[in-house]
Formats: C-alpha cells, sequence, structure tokens
C-alpha cells in the first residue's frame, strides 16, 4: 500500500487539496500531457467558484506537437459572441471523470476575468 503523505490529502471542506489544485468529487487531477489532443477538443473550462467559464474549441501545439495553449471561447449566449481567448496549458488544472473518462478543465479565472484577455489570433 502507498502512504500518502499530508499535502497530498485534499482538504474536502475547501474543496481543493494542499497544492491550491481543485478537488471535485468523482474526478481525479491528471497531466496534461497524459491527455491526448482529441480528449482536449470541447472540454469545458471551469472557474474558481465552479462556473462554467467556456469551452476548448482549438489548441496552439509547440515544436514537439504538444498543445502548449488551448483556445477557449468564453462569454457570448448559446454560441453566439463567443470570444476566443488563448490560455497557456500550465494555467489550467486537468480533471478526469473516474467513471467513462470525461475531462474538464479548471482555471483560477473569472468568466469576467477572461473576457478581458485579448482575442487569440486565429
Amino acid at each position: 500500500a502507498k502512504m500518502i503523505s499530508s499535502p497530498e490529502v485534499a482538504d474536502t471542506a475547501a474543496g481543493k487539496t494542499a497544492d491550491g489544485a481543485r478537488a471535485v468529487d468523482g474526478y481525479v487531477s491528471v497531466e496534461s500531457g497524459s491527455i491526448t489532443s482529441e480528449q482536449l477538443m470541447g472540454v469545458r473550462v471551469y472557474g474558481p467558484n465552479d462556473e462554467d467559464v467556456g469551452e476548448i474549441s482549438d489548441l496552439v501545439l509547440d515544436a514537439n506537437g504538444t498543445p502548449a495553449q488551448v483556445i477557449v471561447d468564453v462569454g457570448g449566449f448559446l454560441g453566439m459572441g463567443e470570444k476566443p481567448v488563448a490560455i497557456d496549458v500550465t494555467e489550467l488544472q486537468f480533471l478526469q471523470a473516474n467513471e467513462g473518462g470525461t475531462v474538464r478543465a479548471c482555471i483560477r479565472m473569472t468568466q469576467d476575468q477572461l473576457e478581458t484577455l485579448p482575442a487569440a489570433k486565429m
């Protein structure tokens, strides 16, 4: 049996782990490198208060073909008027469902903060 040191134990009352990452029931944190580009497309992005702030619509790959940035469509209503913004993959925490493998992303920025970012040049 693997021992878990106390910094890795989730503080479920606050919904965050010791390193500030989000803890969501039924999901486990995964490294971005273990998620395929296909799995990232269409992933919902959630802000600090578990608000749905947007959706990953595109990827910016580095020289090795690894996602360096994701393009998140924020704002708008029913798919109209959304603004694409580029977010470094390091700014996101990826969670994968224990059952079914659904991926979701968490960011420490609110929808209002994301909407102030410059539009991604596509």
